[in-house]
């Protein structure tokens, strides 16, 4: 679980190559997962929100777009779970 405590200066986070979309503002309870999605992307990794208030799971994903994996994972879960009983759409891209 990542912690943050204080938002990076807009110019360090542009620096490092995470951008903050116009829809979200400086106290936008998603504000920190963003930031911390993008700098993660920028890195060539992803993130995943382990534990969040409810105001933010609201606002944010759980998880990271899988990008291409995203064709496997479904590949495998149908072998694994054929009948989709095992927390349908709990997982990465809803599978």
């Amino acid at each position: 679980m990542l912690q943050v405590e204080q938002a990076p200066v807009d110019g360090d986070l542009e620096r490092q190559g995470a951008r903050l979309p116009a829809r979200l503002g400086r106290h936008h309870p998603g504000l920190h997962a963003h930031l911390v999605r993008g700098l993660a992307r920028a890195g060539g990794g992803h993130a995943v929100l382990e534990a969040a208030p409810l105001a933010v799971k609201a606002h944010v994903p759980v998880w990271d777009d899988p990008g291409a994996a995203e064709r496997i994972m479904q590949r495998i879960k149908a072998q694994l779970d054929p009948l989709n009983i095992l927390n349908p759409g709990r997982f990465v891209a809803g599978i």
